[in-house]
């Protein structure tokens, strides 16, 4: 759940509502794309390193 709440943090991902986060739910195609995207857009100004280890 830390790497989780990382992501959050840095602004990648949100709930699925404003009090749900579905943790234990399968990521679809369409929340995947958007981390992804989310990713990208927020690389130049990230705060951490997207793969700390390679």
């Amino acid at each position: 759940m830390a790497a989780a709440s990382e992501a959050v943090s840095a602004g990648l991902m949100k709930g699925v509502t404003d009090d749900l986060f579905a943790q234990n739910e399968l990521t679809t195609r369409a929340q995947m794309a958007t981390i992804l995207k989310r990713s990208i857009d927020t690389r130049k100004t990230a705060k951490f390193e997207l793969c700390p280890n390679g």
